[in-house]
């Protein structure tokens, strides 16, 4: 814990120091460095004293970090005021005086992100009301204009956000040339870019977009448009399910859907819209539900026509490549090919039936996701540094306490003990040693009883890869078959290997690969070998947008995502967004809309609930269960834990029969003659 500096105890009125303290474990950010305080204050009538929590930025870029910081200070409050709780409040921002006002700060609330349920209020709803709140008059026409009272950032890109009255005139000229006058500065003056760039702005800005076309239907009757305050850059990584703690605010405590980071303006609230279909992660049930409370505008037939135009105004910077980092970009080598693989033609389970799972348990999906990736990765870091002993020890250590013969124990540590001394240093149970709490074997144990109930029922895709590579010419020396080979580490942080077939995962590798370092391997993603490998491309680009959502909200926890910059992943998914809208590819390409063995109803039920009920009643190789085989009580829904999904014996059985024909050696006798 560090000191808090003065210029932040200041701004927050944190009276006493001593009782104040800096926290940087857990938090980081790519633009900023960042911070939680946390201050013991007195409450509001001075009766007692409670705790108070806040989240701190800080930036040494100067006059781009004070506008960046008042940017965002404006915006979350703009959002804050149209819908409390959606956002953090910003509390404060300026100079650290400590600097010599080279550095910046911004205080805001504390967000705690996380928290399961299906209480608070989801996205859809507090979007939906941040975009049917009218923003505020401007105080010198006393009129509602389109713009925002000061310039703020998405990404590293200024936006002026200079007022108009007219919605087609903010678009054209604070969105489209500004972005293209800030890419001639940063890349050089592009002639056919810049020609492109102002016919938009000249001629399809206004058919889309003028005072009296937007908002009208066909017959001329409607009302125009009403400027509403925007989050301006919401994408799938600047939203998550959250609270926020420690404002003094008893309303503020409720679970619910939150956002972070905005680029706020006053805008059409389609608007929002271009970056949250650009960069996916929101399904088809997000936006029903948000048309249920913001319809779309007149002229509803121009409404895909408006989002694409409103995709235009991504900056460079999600836009752009970083061909040099990707370049410069420096794999360790791959390790050994892991010696076993399954190929078959079909998945082992459902997108579906996991969803089902999760829904039975009444969990966040993305907080069940990030338990199976705590898991995974948490298992896989002991791995790499595990000794034989150790393991054996830690199994034997378990075992005795399962079958309740706990006298074992102190013999079986002091046997993990003494193998890694010389036999003149041997020591026996009774010595005191064995009375301090062996925290290293505990955490084995922890181990052992996470991985005896994972389900690791995955294919292995590492040997196929390496034949594709070859196939596509590709030396073992090629960085693209390095980068490929990482990316198939990766996957068992994903639900792909038990999916996707061998051949699925290493073609997306392949082309994952190549995509990010530039070096695009054309057959590959035309896909001319697929039906040789029993594979097609909704099968890969539904691994591709797992691997793409891992590196988006995982990134360190991989081990491809650290070696290159966040926007990278972003800039990569655009055109996979785009083909799969134009070719009508599914998210998920094995999910089915009945039950694989439906029964007949007498329409009582929905067949949702139907299946929802089949999901809540019959085990399946990914049903939550307890360690003794039991499904977990009611009280025990959104529990914590590593591990959640245990392995249904019987289905594992008949899987293993199913796949084994796979593996037959055929022998035959010969008599030979002497």
């Amino acid at each position: 814990m560090a000191p808090v500096p003065a210029s932040l105890l200041r701004a927050l009125s944190i009276p006493d120091p001593s009782k104040a303290s800096l926290s940087t474990a857990g938090l980081g950010s790519g633009f900023t460095g960042t911070g939680a305080i946390r201050a013991t204050v007195p409450s509001a009538d001075g009766q007692y004293e409670e705790e108070r929590r806040y989240f701190v930025k800080t930036s040494a870029d100067g006059k781009a970090a004070e506008e960046m910081f008042r940017g965002e200070y404006e915006s979350l409050n703009a959002i804050a005021t149209s819908v409390p709780g959606f956002c953090p409040r910003a509390l404060a921002w300026g100079p650290l005086e400590e600097s010599n006002g080279k550095s910046f700060y911004l205080a805001t609330e504390f967000l705690d992100l996380g928290g399961g349920g299906r209480t608070g209020q989801s996205l859809a709803q507090r979007l939906g009301k941040l975009h049917s709140t009218p923003a505020p008059l401007d105080p010198e026409t006393e009129k509602r204009r389109f713009g925002f009272p000061v310039p703020t950032f998405c990404g590293d890109t200024k936006q002026p956000n200079r007022f108009h009255d007219s919605w087609a005139d903010f678009y054209a000229n604070e969105r489209l040339i500004t972005i293209l006058e800030t890419s001639e500065k940063r890349n050089g003056r592009d002639a056919s870019l810049r020609d492109l760039v102002e016919r938009t702005a000249q001629t399809v800005v206004p058919a889309l977009l003028g005072d009296d076309h937007l908002g009208y239907d066909k017959n001329g009757n409607g009302e125009g448009i009403t400027p509403v305050v925007v989050h301006g850059d919401l994408w799938s990584g600047n939203a998550d399910r959250g609270r926020i703690v420690g404002s003094g605010c008893k309303g503020d405590e409720e679970v619910g859907d939150v956002v972070y980071d905005p680029s706020s303006c006053y805008a059409h609230s389609e608007y929002e819209l271009g970056i949250m279909k650009m960069f996916g992660g929101f399904g088809s049930t997000f936006f029903t539900a948000y048309h249920k409370i913001v319809p779309r505008t007149e002229p509803v037939e121009e409404y895909e026509d408006r989002v694409r135009l409103y995709e235009l105004m991504v900056p460079e910077n999600k836009d752009g490549l970083n061909n040099q980092a990707a370049s410069e970009t420096s794999i360790p080598e791959p390790p050994s090919i892991h010696p076993s693989f399954i190929q078959v033609a079909k998945p082992y389970i459902f997108e579906q039936t996991i969803q089902q799972c999760i829904a039975a348990m009444g969990v966040n999906p993305l907080r069940e996701e990030g338990l199976r990736l705590q898991g995974v990765t948490w298992i896989d870091n002991v791995r790499r540094v595990l000794y034989l002993y150790d393991a054996a020890a830690a199994a034997l250590f378990t075992a005795c306490k399962i079958e309740d013969t706990l006298k074992k124990s102190r013999e079986i540590v002091c046997a993990a003990y003494n193998l890694k001394l010389p036999p003149s240093e041997h020591i026996s149970p009774d010595n005191p040693v064995f009375e301090v709490h062996a925290r290293g074997i505990i955490g084995l144990e922890r181990l052992m009883l996470e991985a005896s109930g994972f389900d690791f029922r995955t294919r292995h895709p590492q040997k196929t890869l390496i034949k594709l590579a070859r196939h596509y010419g590709l030396t073992s020396q090629s960085q693209v078959s390095n980068v490929a080979y990482r990316i198939s580490q990766d996957l068992y942080r994903t639900f792909a290997p038990i999916k996707q077939t061998a051949s699925t995962m290493a073609f997306t590798c392949l082309e994952l690969a190549g995509r990010l370092l530039d070096q695009r391997i054309e057959a590959v993603e035309l896909g001319v070998d697929y039906e040789k490998w029993k594979t097609s491309r909704e099968e890969v680009m539904e691994t591709l947008f797992d691997l793409l959502e891992l590196y988006t909200h995982s990134r360190g926890s991989t081990s491809v995502g650290p070696h290159f910059p966040a926007d990278r992943f972003l800039t990569v998914r655009i055109p996979l967004n785009k083909e799969a809208e134009a070719q009508g590819l599914p998210r998920y390409t094995h999910w089915v809309n009945e039950s694989r063995d439906p029964k007949a109803t007498n329409g009582a039920k929905s067949g949702k609930e139907l299946a929802l009920e089949k999901a809540g009643a019959r085990l399946h190789p990914l049903t939550p269960v307890a360690a003794n085989g039991e499904r977990p009580r009611a009280g025990e829904k959104g529990r914590d834990g590593a591990v959640r999904f245990m392995l249904d014996t019987e289905c594992a059985d008949a899987e293993k029969a199913r796949v084994s024909e796979y593996f037959k050696v055929e022998m035959e006798e010969y008599e030979v003659e002497e």
